[in-house]
């Protein structure tokens, strides 16, 4: 059993992105958002709402996760508003005007994102392990995360949505929805037209979401199976209910099955018809970390944590190169047989 967390609070896990912006005057007003305790996408909706916006013009490069500190870019389209904020216990957010531009954010501004992860719950000599270089170069396998398939604490399910929608499941999907609790029970019971409708009228890039969750999964699927055919080492790593197949080493061999791979995507186009479209996604990367000094846990008694630092490139998951991290450091092996973990 793994014995570290990374998200304890709210402030251990930090991200800012890095993005090549140019601000040259146009129709697109920048805002930098910082928040806590809140998705990207919740955080639009209340933008939309007191701004008198519509959602799909307010464009942003990347989804961070709620159980952080995120820094981020969106940008507005035609109309500059005022800078907002909101404090809610947990829950706080604010944007600030940085100029506008002639296009919209999108994903090929943004170059990557800069990590700052406070690792709790260690162990000394795991602690020793992670320090023991200034800076620390590992080799990890570019998986999507339990976050791309679900809600925190919730059932890992928008890969299910996204494959029911693919082959027009309406019902299937609907049923879905309620169980991941992207609907809740009231809506669901009081839903008087059909599923499909419901589907139908769902904001687009919503259900592309759902659709790139299904295609997200097939990825780690199919790298997974390519590795498992060719490593003799290997760690299956069990997290909310999806696998992992992590190796202690990714050698040539690795590499040459690795680089055979691709990615399918599908989308919704602006009349809602599904379309494909193919796309090469790294399969692994070189990540290099810098590790703070070892400090008593002040939330773990007699435990430890220690503060680390990367930056990964737009599209990866820190969470999972954490974890990759951590299961060749604290689960090193000497034989030839599968070693399985869970966290």
């Amino acid at each position: 059993m793994l014995t570290y967390s990374y998200k304890t609070i709210n402030s251990d896990f930090r991200v800012t992105e890095i993005i090549n912006l140019i601000l040259d005057g146009g129709d697109y007003h920048y805002y930098i958002m910082r928040k806590k305790g809140y998705k990207t996408v919740d955080v639009l909706d209340i933008i939309a709402a007191e701004k008198n916006l519509e959602i799909a013009d307010i464009s942003y490069a990347g989804l961070k996760d709620e159980d952080a500190i995120t820094t981020q870019y969106i940008a507005v389209k035609d109309k500059k508003i005022e800078n907002l904020s909101r404090a809610d216990g947990e829950q706080d957010f604010s944007i600030s005007y940085v100029g506008s531009a002639a296009v919209p954010m999108q994903i090929g501004k943004l170059q990557g994102n800069s990590f700052r992860i406070r690792l709790r719950n260690l162990d000394l000599n795991v602690a020793e392990k992670i320090c023991a270089k200034e800076k620390h170069a590992f080799s990890v396998i570019n998986y999507f995360d339990t976050q791309r398939f679900g809600m925190p604490e919730l059932p890992k399910l928008s890969h299910k949505i996204g494959e029911s929608l693919l082959v027009k499941d309406y019902d299937l999907a609907f049923r879905y929805l309620r169980d991941s609790g992207n609907i809740d029970e009231i809506v669901y019971k009081k839903w008087e037209s059909s599923p499909e409708e419901y589907i139908r009228v769902m904001e687009i890039r919503r259900k592309t979401f759902f659709l790139s969750a299904y295609d997200s999964f097939i990825w780690n699927n199919n790298i997974a199976k390519a590795i498992g055919d060719d490593c003799d080492k290997k760690i299956i790593f069990n997290k909310e209910g999806i696998d992992f197949t992590y190796v202690s080493l990714i050698d040539d061999k690795i590499r040459n099955i690795l680089n055979k791979s691709d990615i399918v995507w599908h989308r919704y186009d602006e009349n809602s018809y599904i379309y494909e479209k193919k796309s090469f996604r790294q399969p692994y990367l070189e990540v290099l970390y810098h590790a703070s000094e070892i400090l008593p846990d002040d939330i773990n008694t007699d435990r430890n944590m220690v503060d680390i630092d990367f930056i990964l490139p737009a599209g990866v998951y820190a969470t999972n190169v954490i974890d990759q991290i951590m299961c060749v450091i604290e689960n090193e092996y000497d034989t030839k047989d599968t070693q399985t973990r869970a966290l």
